[in-house]
């Protein structure tokens, strides 16, 4: 279809150039009291202009649907070629026009002032009109809309002047006048045809660019969904295969006592259902992290301090959360921070043997960070290895992909503590 930009433009023109014919008409008529004879030089200049917006006007969507692209740029065409020819058929028709009839009236005269060659040169300026049709055909059409509505602009120039009484007016001025307004009409629509070309090749690098950036996302998507199975494989490994092996191990135990101690077997057996237990509870947590539908659900500080008291209930572990508002972050900020935070905290169950859970916000340099701090029984972060233990390596995934840092303190002695700091921007 047409560029409907072009054709909203091209109403707009027309309407004015009507609105222009009615007020010099009108102009007229306050001075003299009569529309006609005096005033039908300007008469076929509004009548143009109301075909005009009858030709433009989208009657084409009557069509079947497959019809309209073809019948809307004809009718395109069919439009600029009108408004190209007809600003000089209009002043062919002005020329022809007796002046006598106009000067009759003192009053006109009088009051305006102008000599029958000044009115017919105001009267010749509605040749401008046809710079429009020829910019906004550079505009749709590119450089074939310059080649052929610029020659039809100079060729209904010249035919027009063939026409015209020898007496009409001055030449010279009709001459200079016409090839201002060719050389104007092809100064701007040459510049419109650039600006078409640039905007056009902008626009395809930009479609390009995006194309490049969903396909980088998806890669993105499918490598962060790949970290995610590892990370899940390695939470799975320490904890569910643990305890099922482990499970295994005692009732393997089971079966050889059960012949010699039954009341041992017994002992082993609650073991084992135990672990199987602990395997289930874990393989359930691991399930539930899979979605944060409560990160969606509640926010960020609810959903995190949802995760605390739960883990704080389950292993009877005094909570003290200090988060009231978090600095605004995007949604891939959000989701990154809610999985480390749950980890850690997460960890305090499992490896801490703490009593105490702090979750807050700090500043630190000026830069806010959230940390989870605990009194259990910590570890020698610079010997031991927390990799297997901490799932430390998903943690410093997670925040490496949202550009941040994650930074584990921990002793024998005074329990762990995890910061996290917030990611640049924050806006």
């Amino acid at each position: 279809m047409p560029n409907p930009q072009i054709l909203l433009t091209y109403r707009l023109a027309t309407a004015f150039k009507l609105v222009g014919v009615a007020t010099a008409i009108f102009t007229g008529y306050i001075t003299i009291w009569e529309f006609l004879p005096p005033f039908g030089r300007w008469w076929p200049a509004g009548l143009s202009a109301v075909v005009l917006l009858i030709i433009v006007y989208p009657w084409w969507t009557w069509f079947p649907e497959d019809q309209q692209p073809r019948i809307g740029h004809f009718v395109l065409i069919l439009g600029l070629v009108w408004g190209i020819v007809t600003p000089n058929l209009e002043l062919l028709q002005a020329v022809h026009q007796p002046y006598q009839d106009l000067f009759a009236y003192p009053q006109f005269v009088e009051i305006l002032k102008f000599t029958p060659d000044q009115v017919n040169n105001i009267h010749g300026f509605g040749q401008m009109f046809m710079i429009i049709p020829i910019i906004l055909a550079a505009w749709q059409y590119r450089l074939t809309g310059m080649l052929w509505s610029m020659p039809l602009a100079g060729l209904s120039f010249v035919l027009v002047a063939f026409m015209m009484p020898l007496d009409a007016f001055n030449w010279y001025f009709y001459a200079v006048r016409g090839f201002v307004l060719l050389g104007i009409a092809l100064i701007v629509g040459l510049i419109t045809w650039v600006l078409v070309e640039a905007t056009r090749a902008e626009q395809k690098k930009l479609a390009d660019a995006n194309q490049k950036l969903a396909e980088q996302a998806l890669v993105m998507e499918e490598f962060a969904a790949s970290r995610e199975r590892n990370r899940l494989s390695r939470e799975l490994h320490d904890t569910l295969a643990h305890s099922i092996s482990g499970a295994a191990v005692q009732l393997q135990a089971v079966q050889t006592l059960l012949k010699v101690d039954p009341a041992s077997a017994a002992d082993e057996l609650g073991v084992a259902r135990q672990q199987l237990k602990d395997g289930l509870a874990e393989s359930r947590r691991a399930i539930s992290m899979l979605r944060a539908s409560s990160l969606d659900e509640l926010g960020l500080v609810a959903a995190l301090k949802q995760a605390a008291e739960t883990v704080a209930e389950r292993a009877q572990i005094l909570l003290d959360f200090e988060i009231s508002k978090l600095p605004h972050l995007t949604e891939v900020q959000e989701q990154a921070i809610f999985r480390i935070m749950t980890a850690a905290i997460n960890n305090v169950e499992r490896h801490s043997e703490a009593t105490r859970m702090k979750i807050k916000l700090i500043q630190t340099d000026g830069q806010p960070a959230l940390i989870v701090d605990d009194n259990g029984i910590g570890f020698d972060a610079d010997t031991v290895p927390p990799s297997n233990r901490y799932g430390l390596v998903g943690m410093k995934e997670r925040a490496d992909l949202i550009s941040t840092d994650l930074k584990l303190e921990s002793s024998g002695s005074t329990g762990t503590t995890v910061t996290l700091f917030l990611p640049d921007p924050i806006i």
